[in-house]
């Protein structure tokens, strides 16, 4: 919290055991470990090896001795018989070592180099069911680069079913494939190799292999994305009436993923995101996960990028025309040449002083910024005064002022003059800083700041040795130290004066600073939440002053909705935390903030602090000015490759800032 308003000002600056799977039969393959599809791009450099995390509990596992040089095919091990572990799958151990460098399969080279040093093994399937082969377990060797593949029959001709050579990016040695459906009784053969640029050159080694048949989960059913399996045509994702869990959603539909070539059902248009989505009008506010009208984007109309409208395409701070005129009439685009993927954005090019935005393009050696006195007015200024943008070359700023950034060719910084001994600064840190190792402390008022020395003032680190803080004030960690020093903080009483921007107080136990001005807040009694309210539409009952809310996620569909009226031109404070500054442990939020036609007017995900929300209308955004009305904060949980977690409790702050 303390660091924020300085964060806030950052976000302005401005054939063998080779390659994928190309057969008739459709093939998916999985990160088990991420729940993420994984396009496999060719050969490439090893990273280094793979940790391993230790043995499977209370799985049994077959030993494989080592197979002799020869045809891999003729020595394949039936694994038919066997019975699979407490986690539904076979557990099979086996070396590659003395493998034949010969080819096993047609493997297109998309999925791989290695054509080598195979180990084939035969499989009936038990049911009509996908089948999952893994070597991402604990017995694969740590330097061993696995490749498997399964195929219909065993010989070099055999289009594989399905293949893969890396889990993830980050995992570039294990390796995990998902077939299609196959039918109860189907004979395949399953073939780990290694990776490599020839069957003799491919890598071998020691492996753990898992297999197992999964059922996939019908159209509409609950849904894990990391272990479970959707059927054909359908994709786990955040289910469109209850975006906080998932469910198998059809391809094309609302919410579900695009079709092959990025195509949707009728009415619906494919997003940036690859999902299906109703187009909004033009001019409605939208956020990257919405799909606009053809031939517009989504695109920020505020520096900040807090709040974004469907705007044409070729218009001011709108994305470039890929064909025709790339943008209207005195406009120029950013792109040299427009893509789908990278179109560019058109701009007016404006003189330093004159007033800009998103659709505006400094003149060179000017930058589009927030004014010091009102940041919610944006001018060209130009670069190397105090508060502005470092120059590309040197001189970086002007003189007497030094560029925050180490090295301003290669990383945006802002000039700033360095304040020596106790003298003013400037809190949010743009236009100066305190001279090491002294800290910018906020005034009583909150309004200004003075340079102080760690541990001697409200707002300031803790010292990491002797005792933390001055006679009067506590650290707000336990035990400062080099990574984490915390805060020093005086004690607010209930219904006192009370920092809620640089962590320069702490309220009084059971009570939470609630911002009821552009600088100051009041600590204040929460309240608890009241279920259901679940729904823009049904909220918890609209309030009219600053507010702290206790509240609770359960897994699953649950969120958490707060009305709140607010007067003309008045702003929201928004944030999801641990009311002591902090998020609480495993928390991870998204507030979601509409108007009074339940029409959403943006979100934040990660703004607060660790992975807590944070929108602060009374800088700018999406919650600054609002028409007078009765506006909804919605909470959720994020919901990841696992789905979304449980919070057991969080403290939603709402402020309403005149």
């Amino acid at each position: 919290m303390k660091l924020r308003s300085h964060a806030m000002f950052a976000l302005l600056l401005a054939g063998g055991l080779t390659g994928a799977c190309g057969s008739s039969n459709p093939t998916v393959n999985v990160d088990t470990d991420a729940g993420n599809p994984v396009t496999d791009t060719g050969p490439r450099a090893d990273t280094g090896p793979r940790a391993d995390t230790g043995p499977a509990a209370d799985v049994p596992r077959t030993d494989v001795p080592r197979v002799d040089a020869g045809d891999p095919c003729m020595s394949a091990r039936d694994l038919t018989g066997m019975a699979p572990g407490s986690d539904g799958s076979l557990h099979v151990t086996g070396d590659s070592t003395s493998s034949a460098g010969v080819q096993v399969g047609m493997i297109p080279s998309s999925c791989t180099a290695s054509k080598g040093h195979a180990v084939v093994y035969q499989y009936t399937m038990r049911a009509t069911a996908v089948l999952r082969v893994s070597t991402a377990n604990a017995g694969t060797g740590a330097s061993f680069d696995t490749v498997v593949a399964v195929l219909p029959t065993c010989g070099a001709t055999a289009a594989p079913l399905a293949c893969n050579d890396d889990v993830s990016q980050s995992d570039t040695h294990s390796t995990a494939t998902t077939t299609a459906t196959v039918a109860m009784g189907t004979h395949v053969f399953i073939a780990v190799g290694g990776y490599g640029a020839t069957p003799d050159a491919a890598d071998s080694g020691p492996f753990e292999l898992t297999i197992q048949e999964v059922t996939p989960r019908a159209s509409g059913a609950a849904c894990v994305a990391a272990t479970d399996v959707c059927a054909t045509g359908t994709t786990c994702l955040a289910s469109p009436s209850a975006p906080a869990t998932t469910i198998c959603v059809p391809d094309g539909t609302n919410g579900g993923a695009c079709q092959t070539g990025r195509t949707c059902m009728s009415g619906l248009a494919c997003t940036n995101t690859g999902l299906c989505r109703a187009p909004l009008a033009a001019g409605a506010a939208c956020t990257p996960t919405d799909a606009c009208p053809a031939n517009a984007h989504c695109v920020p109309v505020t520096v900040d990028g807090a709040l974004r409208r469907c705007v044409a395409d070729g218009a001011a701070g709108a994305a470039c025309r890929i064909t025709g005129t790339a943008c209207d009439t005195g406009l120029t685009c950013s792109a040299t040449m427009p893509t789908a993927t990278s179109p560019g954005v058109c701009r007016a090019q404006v003189a330093a002083g004159a007033a800009c935005d998103t659709g505006h393009s400094c003149m060179t050696g000017a930058h589009c910024l927030p004014l010091v006195a009102d940041a919610t007015m944006t001018t060209c200024q130009a670069d190397g005064a105090a508060g502005t943008i470092c120059r590309s070359a040197a001189p970086f700023c002007d003189t007497g002022l030094t560029c925050s950034a180490t090295d301003p060719t290669m990383a945006t910084g802002v000039c700033q003059a360095s304040v020596a001994g106790t003298g003013a600064c400037d809190l949010t840190g743009r236009t100066n800083t305190c001279a090491t190792p002294n800290e910018c402390a906020p005034n009583a008022a909150f309004t200004a700041g003075a340079c102080a020395a760690p541990g001697t003032a409200a707002g300031v680190s803790c010292r990491t040795t002797g005792a933390a803080c001055d006679a009067g004030l506590t650290c707000s960690v336990a035990m400062p130290s080099a990574t984490d020093s915390g805060v020093c903080q005086r004690a607010a009483a209930s219904g006192a004066a009370c920092d809620y921007q640089y962590g320069a107080t702490t309220c009084a136990s059971s009570t939470v600073c609630a911002p009821n001005s552009a600088t100051a807040g009041t600590c204040a009694a929460t309240r608890m939440e009241t279920e259901p309210n679940n729904t823009p539409a049904a909220p918890q009952a609209a309030v009219t002053a600053s507010t702290v809310f206790q509240a609770a996620l359960t897994p699953g569909t649950d969120v958490d909705c707060f009305a709140v009226t607010v007067p003309a031109n008045a702003s929201l404070y928004l944030e999801t935390g641990d009311g002591h500054d902090g998020c609480p442990t495993g928390a991870d939020t998204l507030i979601t903030l509409y108007n009074s036609a339940g029409t959403s007017l943006g979100y934040d995900d990660d703004g607060g602090s660790g992975l807590c929300s944070y929108i602060n209308g009374a800088r700018a955004g999406i919650a600054h000015h609002l028409a007078a009305g009765t506006y909804t904060a919605c909470v959720s949980a994020y919901g990841g490759g696992s789905g979304p977690a449980a919070i057991a409790q969080y403290f939603m702050t709402i402020g309403i800032i005149p």
